[in-house]
Formats: C-alpha cells, sequence, structure tokens
C-alpha cells in the first residue's frame, strides 16, 4: 500500500510518503522536505530510525548522506592516479551475520580506484534497490557513484561493476542501466524471483512487497527489462561453475537475451558444483579479467 502526502511529524508539511507492506505491516516513511525518515511496524508497534544504518565498522569506512538513503562505503584510490573506477556490490552475509564488503583482499593486487558499497537495508538484503518497490536505494548508490566518479574525474565508460551472486545482480542492474563499460558477474542472480523466493523470502517480501506468484514475476522481470530497455552496449565478463544451478537457470537464458542484443561477454565455465564455491574459484577469473592493473603483493 502506498500513501502520499500524510503530515510529516518534524516539518509539518504535507509531504510525507509512507509506504506500508501488508503483509509483514512494517512501513517505510520518507519526507520529501525535511528529510525525515522512520521504519515502523504496525504489528509489532516498534519504530526504527533510519538514521540507524550504522555501517559494518571496517577501518576506512565513509558514509553518504547526499541523496535520500544513508550509504556506507569504502574507497581505495589507485596507486598510479588513473582514470577508471571498480565498484564493487556484495553478495548475501552468511546466515545471522550483519552485511560485510566483499573481495577486499582480494583486489589487493589490482591498482585501480575502488568503490565498496554495502547493503544495509531491508532483513538480510536488498540488492540495492529498497523496499516495496521503491527505488531509493538505488537512486542513492548511483548517487554515490556518479559523485566518486566526478571526483575523481572518472568517465562512465571507465567504470568497471563487479560482485557475485548477489553482488552479480547488481553489477549487471547497475552497469546495464546506466552505461558502465564493463561489468564482471559471478553466478549471478537473473531471475531474482526464482532465487528469493526459494531460500530468501523476507528478502523477496521487502523489494517487492509482498509474496504472491505476481510478485514473484516483478522480481524475475527486474533485470531483462532493465537490458531490452537499454541501448548499452557493455562489455560482460561471466564466471559460473558447472554444476551451480545458476548456470542453467540463470546464466544460459542470459547469454541468449545477450545474443539477441548483440552483447559482447565471455563466459568463464569451471568445474564446481555448489554455489557457495564461487569464491574459490571467481578470483582467478577476475586476476585475468584485470590482467593489465595487477601489481606484485602478498595477499
Amino acid at each position: 500500500m502506498f500513501l502520499d502526502n500524510e503530515e510529516c511529524p518534524t516539518c509539518f508539511e504535507n509531504t510525507l510518503s509512507v509506504h506500508e507492506n501488508d503483509i509483514s505491516g512494517e512501513q517505510e516513511k520518507y519526507c520529501g522536505n525535511c528529510g525525515y525518515r522512520l521504519l515502523y511496524n504496525t504489528k509489532t508497534n516498534v519504530e526504527v530510525s533510519l538514521d540507524n544504518i550504522v555501517g559494518s565498522g571496517y577501518p576506512g569506512e565513509k558514509e553518504y548522506t547526499k541523496s535520500k538513503r544513508k550509504l556506507h562505503y569504502l574507497f581505495q584510490k589507485a596507486e598510479n592516479n588513473n582514470k577508471d573506477l571498480i565498484v564493487i556490490f556484495s553478495a548475501f552475509p552468511k546466515k545471522g551475520q550483519p552485511p560485510v564488503y566483499n573481495y577486499i583482499r582480494k583486489l589487493l593486487p589490482v591498482d585501480s580506484n575502488k568503490l565498496f558499497i554495502l547493503d544495509e537495508y531491508g532483513p538480510s538484503a536488498s540488492y540495492y534497490l529498497g523496499g516495496n518497490r521503491d527505488f531509493s536505494l538505488e537512486d542513492s548508490v548511483i548517487s554515490l557513484i556518479k559523485d566518486v566518479c566526478l571526483e575523481n574525474a572518472i568517465n562512465f565508460a571507465n567504470v568497471t561493476s563487479m560482485g557475485s551472486s548477489k553482488g552479480g545482480f547488481a553489477s549487471l542492474y547497475f552497469g546495464i542501466k546506466y552505461g558502465f563499460g564493463n561489468i564482471v558477474a559471478a553466478a549471478p542472480q537473473i531471475y531474482m524471483g526464482n532465487f528469493v523466493f526459494g531460500v530468501h523470502p523476507n528478502v523477496a517480501e521487502y523489494i517487492s512487497g509482498g509474496l504472491t506468484e505476481s510478485d514473484k514475476e516483478y522480481l524475475n522481470d527486474l533485470l531483462p527489462k532493465v537490458l531490452k530497455k537499454s541501448s548499452h552496449k557493455p562489455k560482460i565478463h561471466l564466471h559460473v561453475g558447472k554444476g551451480d544451478h545458476h548456470y542453467k537457470g540463470h546464466i544460459l537464458p542470459f547469454i541468449k537475451l545477450l545474443d539477441d542484443k548483440n552483447i559482447n561477454y565471455d563466459l568463464d565455465l569451471q568445474d564446481y558444483q555448489a554455489h557457495d564455491e564461487v569464491g574459490a574459484y571467481f578470483p582467478d577469473y577476475l586476476y585475468s579479467v584485470f590482467k593489465d592493473k595487477l601489481k606484485t603483493v602478498n595477499v
């Protein structure tokens, strides 16, 4: 349920938007005038300020507050002052654990500007999109990326988005939609609904607003619709294991869509079975993709 133009309790203007999940009872409130933000559960009567998004505590972590949703991120500047950027999106954290940044250590040998963005909204993730079909979180993520590019004189053609699993979805979604030059995605969910409805139904409900079949199809269509609408043709690098269900369920139908759009891609298909093995095999492929940026370092 979506309600608009309620009175804000802070500035008293009728500029408060309320997005309510009828199933979970969760309300997300945002004032377009003063920036007031609140999460409220109508079933438990619990209020949680969105300003309690506190980050991971990782050394050097920064806070971004220039857009609707607060973000936490790490920015690592290239040693040679080059004008490219790798944006790293995170996979799901381990069950019961807080959100974390991915591939910080594995990317140490790569000399490039790096932007690691934390996904700390939703019950355990938001896919960097937002809740209840509200894309204000996506807007904040791309705002952060644009600001980092502007501050470092980096063109979007020289931006590479990367990630695995959930992070792979985000790297494709943002890379295709916003015109990044390169995308590196390992075992990504292409049809998000099929994945989260099975193993993360709370995340499915958070993003789509419900758990009906139409909600599932809504999530399944998010990335394919971005691809179909876009005229952008990035270079896409894909990695997956032969036995990982993402190969047949996501990668094979996705490369058919890429072929239909004449988009250039390469596929690194490795001989492993389980989705959770991607972290062990993906780094070698990363180093081959970034071979012209490698430096000597002990990892």
